[in-house]
């Protein structure tokens, strides 16, 4: 899958994520977990305390994540429209190699 598609897709229905590390921090200050999204490969670094609150949270975004979408800060229905919209060329795509 295309990073634009990928992408899109995280923005429309969130992200797909998965464990990806885990690092131990020391004990006074908790424990670190790292997730990855399974389709656009955005990382998510939290670091979780010793009673299990978020202390803090980062993203580390693949190249190319955020250039489709710089121009304009879309709205969900916007996002919506425009995952339509690629579902149509592609379904019409896949059409005419069947024919």
């Amino acid at each position: 899958m295309d990073l634009g598609a990928a992408s899109l897709q995280c923005r429309t229905y969130g992200h797909a994520w998965s464990e990806y590390s885990r690092g131990d921090l020391p004990a006074v200050v908790g424990w670190r977990l790292t997730l990855r999204c399974d389709r656009c490969t955005t990382e998510r670094h939290d670091v979780i305390d010793l009673i299990g609150e978020l202390q803090s949270r980062h993203y580390a975004y693949p190249d190319g994540y955020r250039a489709d979408f710089e121009d304009h800060r879309w709205t969900l229905p916007e996002y919506r429209q425009r995952l339509y919209e690629r579902f149509k060329t592609r379904y019409a795509a896949s059409a005419l190699k069947a024919v």
